[in-house]
């Protein structure tokens, strides 16, 4: 403990086993540490504490010790033998409190919250809500509980805390699962009612898709048509436009040439001009320079007047700052020597200082040196006169107990003699009922270890049923999966998604109209796991054929479909392929000897190597002539690589004469096709493509078979589920038949233990009252003896003290004088010294002040040998300008003439540049009259060419206008695509025959009668398709997704809610075998405890009756305990009937009776369910000594499977004790301990 209460040191205590007692005066915290052991234990309540505020608990503070911040508590449990359900062998659980209201709790010095610290300890029979801590003055809170609340006391010894967790935890679950089930039908509610609307839906997007896709095909057909019309009026709005534009260009030519000559002309205008610009520039520089020059030297002249006149200046200011710096320098050393003199007085008057603290410092250690001798006087007076009031208190005290033991000396010599011819008789009788007593325990051991074998079997048989429920689970959820994945891939079977339009319409084609039609070929094999993207690229066209039985059986497939005009279609016929099978293998040997030699040359490659693809198919015998002729000399490799490779082997192998090859093409896991001619392709199409169809028809093959297997391991499930529950009831069964057998063993133990026990109390007790007399004799013979010395010796201490007393007040008295003078003189002392301090700051002060002014005097002198210097330099800088100017003045006179002749000659210039320009100016003007002609009929050109463009750009932005309206209703990006699918659409039944399949140019001119009129019909029948659309409505096209989507939700949630109501069945089960479990086990208890509560109440009372009655629960009363399960009883009542009188009511007992009978129940369930240890706040108060005596004897005797620790201040008590921990406190308000082992005490009294 560590600021808890009164313990503000840290203390600690280590109980040994057996009976630990803890004792102390009124007031010194004996009581705390049983608070300590209930708030380490969880107490919550203040009250229990014996407090009102949190902070309670935490020391608050005492003389010389300031209140502390935090309390601390930690427990440490022995788990060696692994009583506590821990992998540790010691557990510490530790509890903080600090003053701002938080709690901290540790086990093992890791933090945890409260419910684990309940949870360990509530598993380990421990807790501050049982009777583990049994508070002062609580003794008997027991017989004061009702009847529903004392139960609580009886479930704890009857160890069902843990089944009613579980059953708290099932409950939970329970709840749990019932609220999930409401919420999972609210949600199927709410899903049902939408099934039939979004079933409706989807019917709708499906005919919107199909009318949809018709009207694209519609539309692409007059879009062809419309864009040849428009394209072909465009070609001739450009002739025209081209035709015209030629003629402008040739008036342009004509043009050009004028405007080339006019450009040469002006040019070298413009060049006249700019050389008479350069001329008058030139000229207007030069006597710009002949000025500027004149004006420098000028200027000139006149600095060289100003920088003698300047030099003469500054010569006359530098004798002046040299005679004002020889002064300053003479003011800086009269300031050091007074600096000097004023440091020697500050020097002087701090070495008195010194002197003056010294003898303050002495004086003042003189002074604390007689205040202490004075404290000391007064603590040894305070003593004394302690001392000697402790002597005389003593006298009296043992004056009178010398009177009590000479009165109990006679009657314990009269015992002795009966209690000895008593105790001879027991010893026999002991013997023999202990020898049946070992045979009986021997065999409750057996049965017991039978116990916990089936407790093991039946826990782990559960945990094996649990694991079987959750497989089931995943295997029933697994199956779901597979059987929605198989109806999705027959619902996409049925409707023939994936498959072009014409490949649909044959399949669905009456039997009347097509015969011979076997499938379309992805039906017919199964590519494997991995190759089916291959396989795909490898079929090519052939993954859309349709296979029929023979030649004549795919003439009529394709009438049917040009009849019905529903699209195309590639036939395939068996017819003839099973005629060339043999000579058709013979041919196969050379591919695969290819194959062989290429991979005996590449080892390296077997594994990228797959194979022929043909073989990879898993198809019917009848079908595989089929599949070799459609994959014939078609490799499956893994990579790119592989198949580069593989193909430029054989490319340079050739088989026979005639070239051929034993490969035609390499196809890559990935789909990328190699081909021998020299290409290589994607296998995978656009989304929406043929892509996937193997792939599906793989899943339909495979899904039937693991559906099977996922059923039969459901089955399998289910019969191991039924056989672990049977297992599990005959376990239980034999579990119960143990549990009856096992009590009827504990019955004859107990009533075995009950005989021993009683003998053994007997026995106990007879010898306990020997050596308590003997001893008492011995002692109180010695007592008497000592205590007459003690009384001489107490006088002799009072005469002693109180001489003591008159010479410590004489030195009291003394030492205070003294300590008078020596305060007058340090007083005394202190003052000079003040004055001396005074002295000294004043003389620091002037020096700093003459420091700061001698500082000022030397940076005043610096400064002014600087401006001397900075004198010095700028007279010699004047010297140097003048002579430069000197010599500037004399070149600028030179330059001055040189200019001047410049300026005449480029006069002359100038006149001859202006007459070379008016000659050019003279041959524009006639070049710009010949231009103006030109233009005019250039303008009547232009007004021809604008009229052809115009008619050009209408052209052009129809055929935008259409190529946009593309762009937007069907996403064509290309007129050439357009232009190809003209060709097949544009062509009626009557032009296909005659035309033999050509397709229309593109410079066949306008449209003809017929295909005008069949532009109109299909504009006809594109306002039709769009009036249906627009009938049906807004369609939303994800509407077959989510109804698939709500519809597997709705079966899902509906499998979900079966489990669940399943899984709650199974939780009220578990519930009710629970119940039954935890009304046995009290029941069980119940009997035990009340059999041994009547036994000790009749030891504790030497007779009488009593004992404990089970209630019901009173109908209709509403606060009944809700969590009773209804095999319980509702409370337990305690009837006594004490000897010699009635049986009472407990309100009517008094408090050593209550005492008796709390302590009697308390002993019944300790030794029913004897937790690890029991702390007793001064139970015993309320008993005399011979209860105490009979007390004390059922405690020894329980102790020997539980640790106790007492707080006690009876004797009797102490002497049963193993180790005493005595608790005192002193002036400061703190709590200290002081241990002893008292088979420890005669030794260390003999030293």
């Amino acid at each position: 403990m560590l600021g808890f209460k009164s313990f503000a040191l840290k203390t600690s205590l280590e109980f040994s086993t057996g009976i630990t007692a803890v004792v102390g005066p009124n007031g010194a915290g004996k009581s705390n540490v049983a608070d300590g052991m209930r708030w380490v234990l969880g107490e919550q309540s203040m009250r229990q504490l014996r407090g009102k505020k949190s902070d309670d608990i935490i020391f608050a503070g005492g003389h010389g010790k300031a209140a502390l911040g935090l309390a601390e508590v930690s427990l440490t449990l022995d788990n060696s033998t692994g009583w506590v359900p821990s992998e540790y062998s010691e557990i510490t659980v530790t509890r903080r409190s600090y003053r701002s209201g938080e709690n901290e709790y540790l086990i093992n010095k890791q933090k945890v919250r409260l419910k684990d610290v309940v949870l360990l300890l509530a598993q380990a029979r421990i807790g501050h809500d049982s009777y583990t801590v049994v508070g002062q003055g609580s003794i008997d809170a027991a017989l004061s509980l009702r009847a529903e609340e004392r139960r609580g006391f009886f479930e704890d010894a009857a160890g069902i805390r843990p089944f009613q967790v579980q059953r708290t935890d099932a409950e939970n679950r329970l709840r749990q699962t019932e609220q999930n089930v409401e919420r999972l039908r609210d949600i199927v509610g709410e899903i049902e009612p939408r099934l039939g609307p979004l079933e409706e839906q989807a019917r709708r997007a499906v005919e919107f898709r199909q009318l949809n896709g018709e009207l694209q095909e519609v539309l692409l057909t007059w879009y062809a048509l419309q864009w040849r019309r428009l394209h072909t009026a465009s070609e001739r709005a450009e002739a025209a436009e081209q035709e015209q534009a030629q003629k402008v260009r040739d008036l342009e030519l004509a043009m050009q040439s004028a405007d080339e000559q006019g450009k040469n002309l002006r040019g070298k205008r413009q060049q006249a001009l700019a050389r008479i610009a350069e001329c008058r520039k030139a000229y207007g520089e030069a006597n710009d320079l002949v000025q500027k020059i004149e004006r420098d030297l000028a200027v000139s002249e006149e600095r060289v007047v100003g920088l003698t006149r300047q030099c003469s200046d500054q010569q006359q200011e530098e004798r002046r700052l040299r005679e004002q710096l020889i002064a300053l320098q003479q003011r800086v050393i009269d300031q050091e020597e007074q600096c000097d003199s004023a440091d020697e007085d500050v020097d002087t008057n701090a070495a008195s200082i010194a002197a003056l603290e010294q003898q303050v410092t002495r004086a003042q250690k003189d002074y604390e040196a007689d205040e202490r001798r004075l404290r000391t006087a007064q603590n040894e007076f305070f003593q004394v006169q302690a001392r000697l009031g402790a002597s005389q208190t003593d006298l009296g005290r043992q004056q009178k107990q010398l009177g009590e033991r000479n009165r109990t000396l006679a009657a314990r010599r009269e015992s002795i003699a009966q209690a000895q011819q008593s105790l001879r008789s027991l010893e026999t009788h002991l013997v023999e009922e202990r020898s049946r007593l070992d045979t009986a325990r021997k065999e409750e051991q057996q049965v017991a270890q039978r116990k916990q074998a089936l407790g093991r079997a039946i826990a782990d048989a559960q945990q094996e049923f649990e694991r079987l429920k959750s497989a089931q689970s995943e295997a029933e959820r697994q199956r779901r999966t597979v059987s929605d994945r198989l109806n999705m891939l027959k619902n996409w079977r049925q409707s023939l998604s994936g498959y072009t339009d014409g490949v649909r319409a044959l399949l669905r084609a009456p039997a009347a109209k097509v015969s011979g039609l076997v499938g379309p070929v992805p039906q017919l094999g199964v590519a494997p796991s991995g190759l089916e993207i291959a396989i795909e690229a490898a079929l090519g066209p052939y993954l859309q054929a349709v296979v029929v039985q023979t030649y004549r059986d795919a003439q009529n497939c394709l009438l049917y479909l040009q009849t019905a005009k529903l699209g195309k279609a590639m036939v395939v016929w068996m017819e003839g392929e099973q005629a060339g099978e043999k000579d058709y293998d013979e041919r196969l040997q050379v591919p695969e000897e290819t194959i062989k030699r290429f991979l005996e040359a590449r080892p390296i490659l077997k594994e990228r190597v797959v194979g022929f693809a043909w073989r990879s198919m898993q198809c019917e015998p009848r079908y595989l002539p089929l599949f070799r002729t459609m994959l014939r000399g078609v490799v499956l490799v893994r990579d790119v690589e592989a198949a580069r490779e593989l193909m430029a082997w054989v490319l340079s192998y050739t088989v026979s004469d005639t070239g051929d090859l034993p490969i035609e093409m390499v196809v890559t896991g990935a789909g990328e096709v190699l081909h021998h001619a020299g290409w290589l392709a994607a296998g995978s199409g656009k989304e929406g493509s043929q892509q996937g169809l193997l792939t599906y028809e793989r899943e339909l093959h495979e899904l039937p078979g693991l559906l099977s297997e996922h059923v039969a391991l459901i089955d399998q499930l289910n019969s191991m589920i039924s056989e672990v529950q049977r297992a599990q009831e005959g376990r239980r069964i034999e579990q119960s038949a143990v549990d009856r057998e096992l009590q009827k063993i504990l019955a004859r133990v107990n009533e075995l233990n009950r005989v021993v026990m009683t003998t053994q109390r007997e026995q106990e007790h007879i010898q306990t009252e020997l050596r308590l007399a003997d001893s008492l004799e011995q002692q109180l013979a010695a007592e008497v003896v000592g205590l007459e010395q003690e009384v001489q010796a107490a006088q002799e201490r009072v005469r002693v003290h109180e001489k003591s007393q008159r010479e410590m007040a004489g030195l009291v008295e003394e030492l205070q004088h003294e300590m008078e003078e020596r305060a007058t003189v340090f007083r005394r002392q202190q003052d000079e010294l003040g004055r001396g301090r005074t002295a000294v700051a004043v003389k620091r002060q002037e020096a700093r002040s003459l420091r700061q002014q001698l500082d000022t005097l030397q940076l005043q002198a610096q400064e002014h040998k600087a401006q001397v210097e900075q004198q010095r330099g700028r007279i010699k800088e004047t010297e140097q300008q003048q002579q430069v100017l000197v010599e500037t003045i004399n070149s600028r006179r030179r330059e001055l003439e040189e200019v001047r002749a410049k300026s005449r000659t480029l006069g002359n210039e100038l006149n001859l540049a202006e007459e070379q320009a008016s000659e050019i100016e003279r041959q524009v003007g006639t070049l710009e009259q010949q231009t103006t002609q030109l233009r005019q009929a250039m303008t009547g050109l232009e007004g021809g060419y604008r009229r052809c463009l115009l008619e050009s750009q209408k052209t052009r932005d129809a055929v935008d206008s259409l190529l946009e309206q593309l762009r937007e209703e069907m996403g064509v990006m290309d007129p050439k695509e357009l232009n190809n699918y003209a060709a097949y659409v544009t062509i009626t039944p009557g032009e296909a025959a005659s035309q033999n399949d050509q397709f229309v140019s593109e410079d066949s001119g306008a449209l003809s009668e017929e295909e005008e009129a069949y532009l109109r019909k299909l504009r006809r029948r594109v306002d039709s398709l769009r009036g249906r659309l627009k009938v049906l409505g807004g369609c939303d096209p994800d509407a077959p997704q989510q109804y698939e989507e709500i519809r597997t939700r709705f079966e899902f949630l509906s499998t979900q809610i079966a489990d669940m109501e399943q899984a709650a069945s199974h939780l009220r089960s578990i519930i009710g075998q629970l119940d039954v479990t935890m009304a046995r086990q009290f029941e069980a208890t119940f009997q035990a405890v009340n059999a041994r509560f009547r036994e000790h109440f009749i030891t504790l009372f030497n007779g009488g009756n009593a004992r404990l009655e089970l209630t019901d629960a009173k109908t209709g009363e509403d606060d009944s305990d809700k969590s009773v399960p209804a095999h319980m009883p509702a409370g337990v009542e305690v009837i006594v009937q004490p000897p010699g009188k009635k049986v009472q009511d407990l309100s009517l007992l008094s408090g050593g009776e209550r005492a008796l009978v709390s302590a009697a129940l308390l002993f019944a369930l300790l030794e029913i369910n004897p937790p690890p240890f029991c702390l007793l706040d001064e139970v015993d108060a309320a008993l005399d000594e011979s209860n105490v005596v009979r007390f004390c004897d059922i405690l020894k005797r329980l102790a020997q499977r539980t640790q106790f620790i007492m707080i006690t201040h009876n004797r009797v008590t102490m002497t049963s004790a193993q180790v005493i921990y005595g608790v005192s406190m002193g002036g400061d308000s703190i709590s200290r301990l002081l241990s002893m082992k008292l088979e420890e005490a005669p030794v260390a009294g003999d030293r």
